[in-house]
């Protein structure tokens, strides 16, 4: 049975389409998925300007990690029909989750109303559809992480290899979850298919030389930043430096 899904998150701009990609990466690699899953879509729960294409971070890091060459997504808002027609909608987080079921009644409120129609969804009939990623595989709930940046960048150059420490440590999270989520509706373990090295999602290995023309919008300029600080997420920018010195 095929089952299309729904990824979700507040702006439709980062985690949501970076969970879309893996997911359609996973299909693609392996057939036993692409007989179960048919369509996997992104979408916002307040994306403020609907159309907007992929951030070119993103674009980069997807393309340097081997995850998709040419990954085309336009943000869009989630409608409420998004919610009733697709058999999952999986968000980053418990607050959204929250936010989407807050839209429904409850069957008690529906019970005690006179305008609704007595095949109306209930907040109960939809919360087995509507799940945080991150609560498959395990017995809490686990939520995707937000960026972490340095003056609002997430991702730099160092000399003329792109690193992503903004984007990893919620990519990472992004892929455990994908794959119990994965694991859970099909029995196959993509963990235990082991990537190549060359799509492995660390931004020390994994970054790309680029040429002089290529367009980007993050550059390392600040040499006041302390590494001293406590910013988890950044590792790998302090060891990248590190080793050019």
């Amino acid at each position: 049975m095929c089952k299309d899904k729904i990824m979700l998150t507040i702006g439709d701009a980062v985690r949501s389409p970076m969970a879309q990609a893996y997911l359609q990466y996973l299909v693609h690699q392996h057939e036993t998925l692409a007989t179960i899953f048919s369509r996997v879509l992104s979408a916002g729960l307040a994306a403020s300007k609907p159309g907007v294409p992929l951030s070119a971070g993103v674009d980069f890091m997807l393309r340097d990690y081997g995850i998709c060459d040419n990954f085309v997504h336009i943000s869009r808002r989630l409608e409420r029909r998004d919610v009733e027609k697709f058999e999952y909608v999986l968000t980053m987080n418990i607050a959204q989750r929250d936010d989407i079921l807050a839209a429904w009644s409850s069957r008690d409120e529906s019970s005690t109303s006179s305008d609704v129609q007595p095949d109306t969804l209930t907040r109960e009939d939809l919360g087995e559809k509507v799940r945080v990623l991150g609560s498959f595989g395990s017995e809490e709930v686990r939520e995707v992480p937000i960026l972490e940046s340095i003056y609002g960048e997430h991702w730099f150059f160092i000399g003329t290899k792109r690193i992503y420490p903004g984007y990893d440590k919620c990519f990472r999270a992004i892929k455990a979850f994908v794959g119990d989520f994965v694991y859970d509706m099909t029995g196959f373990d993509v963990h235990a298919h082991t990537m190549s090295s060359s799509q492995q999602v660390d931004s020390r290995d994994m970054s790309q030389e680029v040429s002089d023309d290529e367009g980007y919008s993050g550059v390392w300029q600040s040499q006041q930043w302390g590494f001293a600080e406590e910013r988890s997420g950044f590792e790998e920018l302090s060891r990248a430096i590190s080793h050019c010195t």
